[in-house]
């Protein structure tokens, strides 16, 4: 990544842009994290997603050892995404060591209090090193949208002329200039451009030179990360690696969008249906006196008993209109 594709955010210009290298790892960050949803939830059964989902927790872990939190970014917003969490049967089967790696992953990358905990692990870290990419473009975006770009001189009020004037006077100096004293006031450099009457010539117009440090010491961090991996962090498997980038290509070409993947979660755990009325069972209340009867202690029992007596009387009944022997 080159200094010049942070400067102005020519990385935000769209296809136009010339920063190349930064798109292009914004782009795989994002392929990244599609591939592994779709990945899990391309499985048709509970068990086989989990062990999906064991896979991609030991890999986030993994590479936050490598220290490639980049890469750690993206598989923890495919295993937080809102389609994967959502899977109940699935995460009922995770057993709690995974739980306890799961929990590591998200301190790590936790976004509260602007990502502190990230960016503190990243000050304790040595290169080499893969830093998380979009917490930089966002610094870099807060940074040129919060503050001009250019300042320019401004006339003071009057209170300032005339407490200049009463200072002359009472140290018994010379009349002050009649150039008076200046301040500094922000302007944005968008605002600038698109005003005829402003010339960036002019001398009244200085550069922010505040901003521009602070924009340069976001870029000296990111070179100083820009170190190449040594020993066994080198070796390359060209054939995993074609492997890798064709699943993201074709997760581009099915055009796996956020609603097309929370369509798959649908699919492996539909939403729990709503319960029945009465009316959609075609069922007949029952009277009241009925339901009550049914609330009342001992009503049970006593309805049982009367039922065993009509049986009883109705079998004698029977019994004495049967003719004796005799």
């Amino acid at each position: 990544i080159e200094p010049y594709e942070l400067v102005n955010k020519e990385f935000s210009r769209g296809s136009d842009s010339h920063a190349v290298n930064v798109r292009q790892m914004s782009r795989w960050c994002t392929q990244i994290t599609r591939w592994a949803s779709v990945t899990i939830l391309s499985e048709p059964t509970a068990d086989r997603r989990c062990r999906l989902l064991k896979y991609f927790i030991d890999l986030g872990i993994q590479l936050l050892a490598l220290k490639n939190f980049d890469a750690v970014m993206a598989v923890k917003a495919a295993v937080y995404s809102a389609a994967v969490m959502r899977l109940k049967r699935t995460w009922s089967l995770l057993p709690k060591k995974y739980t306890i790696m799961c929990r590591r992953l998200h301190e790590a990358t936790d976004p509260d209090r602007n990502y502190s905990n990230y960016r503190r692990m990243l000050r304790r870290s040595q290169p080499p090193l893969l830093p998380f990419l979009g917490l930089y473009l966002t610094d870099i975006t807060f940074l040129d949208d919060g503050n001009p770009t250019y300042r320019r001189f401004e006339q003071p009020d009057e209170l300032v002329k005339s407490a200049s004037r009463q200072l002359a006077a009472t140290t018994g100096t010379a009349e002050p200039s009649t150039e008076p004293p200046v301040r500094l006031t922000g302007q944005t450099c968008a605002l600038f451009a698109h005003r005829k009457d402003v010339d960036l010539n002019s001398r009244s117009i200085l550069i922010n030179f505040e901003k521009s440090y602070r924009l340069a010491a976001i870029i000296q961090e990111m070179q100083k990360f820009q170190v190449e991996y040594s020993g066994n962090f080198t070796m390359a498997i060209p054939g995993l690696q074609r492997y890798l980038i064709e699943q993201w290509e074709s997760c581009d070409r099915e055009g796996y969008d956020d609603d097309k993947i929370y369509s798959l979660s649908l699919r492996c755990e539909p939403r729990a249906a709503p319960c029945p009325s009465p009316a959609d069972l075609n069922i007949r209340p029952q009277p009241a006196g009925m339901r009550f009867s049914r609330l009342l202690p001992g009503s049970a029992g006593r309805q049982q008993q009367h039922q065993q007596q009509k049986s009883k009387d109705t079998f004698l009944s029977n019994l004495s209109d049967i003719p004796s022997d005799s």
